[in-house]
């Protein structure tokens, strides 16, 4: 009944600059796999690279995505091709 509205489950928090050329997520500590095992940065952008190598649907859907990299040991950040998008990092949210 929340239209809109995003419950993170594996990023505790997000940050871009004032131009929204990029998006800086930081995982929430309490986000494990099946095993116990931290969710980290690199899980991230492994299955955001393996989404976009292999699905039409989210190659497409993230085709203003350029990079994605490990800022920290809880922070991925990913980088945009355009400016101004404000819609991008929510994009990346979901």
């Amino acid at each position: 009944d929340e239209g809109s509205v995003s419950h993170p489950l594996v990023a505790e928090a997000y940050k871009y600059p004032s131009d929204y050329s990029s998006a800086t997520y930081r995982l929430n500590p309490q986000a494990k796999w099946h095993d116990g095992q931290p969710i980290t940065p690199e899980d991230v952008i492994w299955s955001f690279q393996v989404l976009k190598a292999n699905s039409p649907m989210y190659n497409r859907y993230f085709e203003n995505v350029t990079e994605a990299v490990a800022v920290s040991d809880q922070e991925v950040e990913f980088h945009f091709n355009q400016k101004g998008n404000r819609e991008l990092p929510k994009i990346l949210g979901d």
